[in-house]
């Protein structure tokens, strides 16, 4: 089971879901047999292991963003509550979220659907559910970099993909993958270009993306930080994402966590957006530093 949890650091992306620690990977020297190139057949194996895996029940987590820019000492925070499932398409979450120092009324909710056809829904203007696919890239709040981009993690299903190669990341032999996007998403992103994935070689864990934009520049970069074991899992217990660009950065980090849970359907009905959804009582979550 361990090693299922190591094949998907950055399934949390998804999902929010199994993880697991760098710690557990353990440091030491890399072996020269440790780069060697990996099979095309072996290559397609390691993203359909990666896209096949999936928890067994439901699960909630509350979490803060803080927004650090590179200049100044100024840090703004968001909190957030994030339900998590699986329906025959993939991964689907439930994200609400609002400025620490904002009334409840200034909560944004969006429902994300993960998976080969990825799918966002959000609140129009008028108050009301809508379908927003478009929006993809957009920041969910103004201010953040965090985007619905970076938690459905589309880019781990894109048919189009090219093996780089095996190279080191933080002292461990990773597999890199560059991952092209379909014309369809091209059409509405002409700017984007494609996002560069690094897997561990030895748990297949996913231990980095970073997006590049069609001039081929870093434009945001996203990586594990940190995590925690809850209830026998390991979960993400801090999230970084950087903006290249300017190198102002986010970080998600998990306050509290449930798993092995049954949610209402009705949580990740996009009708139910105008209103918070129910979550766990309050017990029944595990804190978290």
């Amino acid at each position: 089971m361990f090693r299922k949890l190591l094949r998907h650091t950055f399934l949390f992306l998804m999902v929010l879901a199994p993880l697991a620690s760098h710690a557990q990977f353990g440091g030491g020297s890399i072996g020269d047999t440790a780069y060697r190139r990996i099979t095309p057949e072996d290559a397609t194996k390691l993203l359909q292991d990666f896209r096949r895996y999936r928890l067994p029940d439901d699960f909630c987590f509350e979490f803060v963003i803080t927004h650090k820019p590179r200049r100044g000492d100024d840090e703004t925070k968001y909190n957030g509550t994030l339900w998590g499932t699986w329906n025959e398409k993939g991964p689907l979450i439930r994200v609400e979220l609002k400025k620490s120092d904002e009334p409840l009324s200034s909560t944004r909710r969006f429902i994300l659907q993960s998976g080969p056809a990825p799918d966002l829904w959000g609140i129009g203007t008028d108050g009301k559910p809508t379908r927003s696919a478009d929006d993809t890239l957009k920041p969910l709040f103004d201010g953040l970099i965090f985007t619905p981009f970076e938690l459905q993690t589309p880019f781990t299903y894109w048919d189009k993909y090219q093996y780089v190669g095996t190279k080191g990341f933080k002292n461990r032999a990773t597999h890199i993958f560059d991952m092209t996007p379909p014309d369809s998403f091209k059409a509405r992103h002409p700017e984007f270009g494609y996002v560069r994935l690094s897997f561990d070689r030895e748990y297949n864990a996913l231990m980095q993306a970073v997006i590049y934009d069609s001039a081929k520049k870093p434009q945001r970069q996203l990586e594990a930080v940190s995590f925690n074991k809850v209830q026998g899992q390991y979960i993400p217990g801090e999230v970084s994402l950087r903006d290249e660009t300017n190198r102002d950065k986010d970080t998600m980090s998990i306050t509290a966590a449930v798993l092995k849970i049954n949610l209402p359907k009705s949580v990740f009905d996009p009708a139910t957006l105008a209103h918070p959804a129910p979550k766990p009582q309050a017990e029944s979550f595990t804190k978290l530093d």
